[in-house]
């Protein structure tokens, strides 16, 4: 619960610090003034550089522009303390082994899973989650919808954000990206996107379940090969090879001394 305060409580100051400013803009249209782009750090010295000339406007929005600077003090105190809750929560530091997924999807994914106990199988978290496309089925009619939405939908907002920046601006290659790029050439990104955070948070669950970390190639799972024996006979002039005790002629010829 104490995960879900938090996330909740940083989203909330994200969605009210952005309706501030959008109310800011909004009125500097009013007087033909547009604002442009802005970084949020240096909003209020734009807005108080583009209303020196009307005293009386810039009086008004002063009020807007103190309770903006005090919601960025209280975004910056709690966004602090995400990457140390990260640090010491054992699952989430493997977590965030996941190419793409940061603290913040770490902990949110945590807090929307809770229990592990209520999946028997990872592939059902993409359900849950509402990450699945929906099922029509009539008849002979069989058709594949849209995703459910079904759910958490921050955890929903955070893999399909991880999954996306996976997919492009991830440089290290991995089995689960290369299966994306594959899929975004034939469908696109869009729905390459939403099927690789499906994905993702299968392996996730998975993850958290066994307790490892990411693997980024299916190498690290097979077993090494079994070694091979060559047995060189120079009188017949070739080369057998055995392999778990079962010799066989390989084709090789042995050239005389």
């Amino acid at each position: 619960m104490e995960l879900r305060t938090l996330l909740t409580s940083r989203k909330t100051l994200v969605l009210k610090i952005g309706d501030v400013e959008n109310q800011i803009r909004g009125s500097l249209c009013l007087f033909g003034i547009e604002l442009g782009t802005a970084k949020r750090r240096t909003f209020s010295e734009r807005v108080r550089e583009l209303t020196a000339d009307l005293p009386r406007v810039a009086a008004i929005l002063d009020v807007l522009l103190q309770a903006h600077a005090a919601m960025l003090l209280s975004l910056d105190r709690l966004n602090r303390m995400v990457p140390e809750i990260a640090r010491e929560h054992a699952v989430c530091r493997k977590l965030m082994t996941v190419p793409g997924a940061g603290a913040v999807v770490g902990l949110t994914f945590i807090s929307a899973i809770e229990d592990l106990a209520r999946f028997a199988k990872s592939r059902s978290v993409g359900a849950i989650l509402g990450l699945v496309p929906r099922k029509h089925q009539s008849g002979e009619i069989d058709r594949n919808g849209r995703i459910t939405k079904t759910g958490d939908t921050e955890a929903r907002a955070a893999l399909f954000e991880a999954a996306h920046v996976m997919l492009h601006r991830v440089k290290k290659w991995s089995g689960l990206k290369a299966w994306a790029t594959k899929t975004a050439q034939r469908q696109g990104n869009k729905r390459a996107a939403v099927e690789l955070a499906r994905k993702m948070a299968v392996v996730m669950h998975r993850m958290w379940v066994d307790g490892t970390t990411f693997r980024f190639s299916a190498v690290e799972l097979r077993p090494p090969p079994p070694r091979r024996h060559l047995t060189v006979c120079r009188d017949r002039g070739w080369v057998s090879s055995a392999s778990k005790g079962r010799p066989h002629w390989d084709g090789r010829e042995v050239k005389p001394e």
